[in-house]
Order: structure tokens, then C-alpha cells, then sequence
């Protein structure tokens, strides 16, 4: 009797962006990052969040962003079908490091996109040296 797991369904589970079960779905959103010469702009896809279901967090310079939606069965009608999860969490964590300004971040949410535009810290900008 084999008890062993195959190492690919490992892989797959530790690699895979969404955690489901059938009422509940974790998912790691996807997002872009740029970079202009005073600060960072973080585009994260959050579909079906509004305003009032996410969170974001500056902890020491660690930037957690979390958001959740529920389905429900609209009102008059039951259920026949359903291939959606009742409830979908979104939980993504970025590490900034110690050059960024953490007190003028400043944070935008549109069309199910979150947009994050963290400054640069002054120490971190590059100076022009004059010569004497």
C-alpha cells in the first residue's frame, strides 16, 4: 500500500494562485508594479470587491492588501445552478523594503482595479553631487 502523494499534485497545490473549496475561495490577485523616478505604482485586479470589503495595510514594510465578495441567490429566485463560490477572499502581500514613504502612500479603486502609488523615501532618490 502506497500512502505516498505524488510530488507534481505537491507542486501544483503549493504553486496554485487559488485556494477553493464549494461555498469558499482564497485567491492571490494579480497585479502589475511600475516604477517611475519618485515612486511605485501598484495595479492590483480585485473583480467584484467594492470599496467597503477591502483592506489595506502598511505593517513595519510589509503592505497587505485584503478583499472578499459574496454570492448570493437574488431575491424571488433559487438556486439551479451555481459553478461560482459563495464568497471569494483576495489576499496579497508585497515586501517594499526600507525605501519607500510609507506615511504618503496613497490608494485608488475603480472598476474593480486598485491602484497603490507608493512615493520613494528622500533618502532613497538619487542626488546630484556639485563639485567644488
Amino acid at each position: 500500500m502506497n500512502n505516498m502523494i505524488p510530488l507534481a499534485s505537491v507542486l501544483d497545490s503549493f504553486f496554485a494562485p487559488n485556494a477553493c473549496s464549494p461555498d469558499q475561495c482564497t485567491s492571490r490577485p494579480e497585479s502589475d508594479i511600475f516604477e517611475s523616478d519618485n515612486n511605485y505604482l501598484v495595479k492590483v485586479d480585485l473583480p467584484g470587491v467594492t470599496k467597503d470589503n477591502l483592506t489595506i495595510e502598511l505593517k513595519n514594510e510589509t503592505l497587505t492588501v485584503n478583499a472578499s465578495t459574496e454570492q448570493s441567490t437574488p431575491e424571488g429566485y433559487r438556486s439551479l445552478r451555481s459553478e461560482r463560490q459563495n464568497r471569494i477572499e483576495f489576499s496579497r502581500t508585497f515586501q517594499l523594503g526600507s525605501g519607500i514613504d510609507g506615511q504618503n502612500i496613497e490608494a485608488k479603486f475603480s472598476d474593480g482595479v486598485l491602484t497603490l502609488t507608493i512615493p520613494k523615501s528622500e533618502k532613497s532618490l538619487p542626488k546630484q553631487i556639485e563639485i567644488s
